[in-house]
């Protein structure tokens, strides 16, 4: 163990090297006052990044808001409070460029919101890159583990990954460090980047964590499960540092919990099927409760890597808040985008450039109050469901029906105006505990030759998505064993 000590250390100091790195965006097009830029190919930055905003004219002023993952939905409220990595409120000229170590790596959106009309806006992003794999601020590499009776010198970190085994259904990760002699030492972790270890922590930089005497574990509940994508943007990375004036000798281990095929959460409660793009579905609800699923995109060739979500009320109720998360159900507070302004209108999210093709993402619609009960529509990469089915326009994400057709829930399926018709469910209703079954979702049936071959090409994608998205050589194995 002491030589392979030796050779960590040897490891840690070639990788130990930074490049400069800059991109510059711009933003136009402002929408009732928002505005995105998305970011690709972000590297692992040494010391944050930079942001130096030019506005196109004195008076401007923003807040500038850095999101991971996703953009930012046009409502800049709470939730940009609880999802900007980064935010910065009534930002101008005079304040000079902004500084931050609270973005991650991989694909990241800036997003500016402005009331002053005719203010865009070009920005610089600058940063120092780690060579691949390095990380944090001496762009140290990650130590292999499991290890046991680990050296740190005092004053000194250590950064290292813990995944787990189970990469499609876990719903618990915990890692305990233990230190031999019962001694003091910090530890950190954060999803995606080291967090930054310092003798005085900036609670902003890291997701969890603290000081600890002889033992400490972290345990990350409802974690990613990344078993359809090996994104390294998505390491799980822990620091401990010693805090002492003499050596540490630490070991790790870990424990995991995982849930059974195709229920997820941190109580193994919930079901998210699988809803098909470019199709509208009916979704009936009389309870204040959580629906999940997830979205499976086909139409590849076009914007493969961004997606939109729609969804309006079918009984003049407020609109449920909706929630999105990579590879994981969301919850009250984890989640990559919330959208929850109080409102009977229509919701319509657009990702901007993200990691649609490379796995899974999650919804959740949150029914908390008993104004929100009731039936919903939701649709996903069209801006109007199923295209107002070609007897409509759509303005502003609803569908202003031909009048020769009229609406049919939400869209403009049946002949003579005036005339509405319920949705027909595909299977009769399933009792599980919670959350939503696949066989309790709701297609919108349409009285047209159209919507019908419309149905067919809908149940050959779900057979599409499920080849695709099913874990490749595991159909028949004991996830518990994985």
């Amino acid at each position: 163990m002491r030589v392979l000590v030796a050779c960590a250390v040897l490891v840690l100091v070639a990788l130990a090297s930074a490049e400069p790195w800059s991109q510059t965006v711009e933003l136009k097009n402002a929408v009732d006052g928002y505005m995105h830029a998305d970011v690709q190919e972000m590297p692992v930055l040494q010391s944050g990044i930079t942001l130096t905003i030019t506005p196109s004219q004195s008076s401007c002023k923003f807040d500038v808001c850095w999101t991971w993952l996703v953009r930012a939905p046009n409502e800049n409220d709470e939730e940009w409070q609880k999802m900007c990595q980064y935010l910065y409120r009534d930002w101008d000229s005079k304040a000079g460029p902004l500084h931050t170590q609270k973005v991650n790596p991989g694909v990241g959106h800036l997003n500016l919101y402005t009331t002053q009309v005719g203010c865009t806006a070009t920005v610089q992003l600058a940063g120092n890159s780690c060579d691949d794999g390095g990380y944090g601020p001496g762009c140290t590499g990650l130590f292999d583990t499991p290890f046991e009776d680990l050296t740190v010198e005092p004053g000194s970190y250590l950064y290292f990954n813990a995944s787990a085994n189970n990469r499609w259904f876990n719903n618990r990760l915990s890692v305990t460090i233990t230190e031999k002699d019962g001694k003091t030492f910090d530890f950190y972790y954060r999803e995606g980047d080291a967090p930054r270890v310092a003798t005085t922590m900036d609670p902003s930089v890291y997701d969890m964590g603290g000081t600890f005497t002889g033992v400490g574990t972290l345990t990350l509940e409802n974690p990613r499960n990344l078993g359809h994508t090996h994104e390294s943007i998505f390491q799980k990375v822990f620091a401990v540092r010693n805090p002492n004036n003499d050596r540490i000798s630490i070991s790790f281990s870990q424990n995991e919990t995982s849930c059974e095929r195709w229920l997820y959460g941190s109580k193994c409660k919930y079901r998210a099927p699988p809803l098909v793009g470019e199709y509208a579905y009916q979704l009936p609800n009389s309870e204040k409760e959580w629906i999940y699923g997830s979205i499976i995109l086909t139409d590849a060739e076009e914007n493969p890597e961004e997606f939109t979500m729609g969804v309006t009320t079918l009984e003049g109720q407020e609109a449920p808040a909706m929630y999105l998360r990579y590879a994981a159900i969301p919850d009250s507070e984890t989640y990559d985008m919330k959208i929850g302004k109080v409102t009977t209108n229509t919701r319509f999210y657009q990702s901007g450039v993200t990691l649609t093709r490379a796995g899974r993402w999650f919804w959740a619609a949150h029914i908390a109050r008993s104004a929100q009960k009731g039936a919903f529509g939701l649709w996903f990469n069209t801006d109007c469901p199923n295209s107002c089915s070609m007897h409509g326009e759509c303005v502003d994400n609803r569908c202003e029906c031909d009048s020769s057709h009229a609406t049919d829930w939400y869209t403009c399926a049946l002949e003579g105006e005036g005339t509405t018709q319920p949705a027909v469910s595909v299977s009769d209703m399933d009792d599980s505990d919670g959350g939503m079954g696949g066989d309790e979702i709701f297609f919108i049936v349409m009285v047209s030759l159209e919507t019908f071959l419309l149905v067919i090409l809908a149940l050959a994608a779900a057979v599409f998505a499920y080849s695709r998205y099913a874990p490749k050589g595991a159909i028949d194995q004991d996830y518990e064993e994985l």
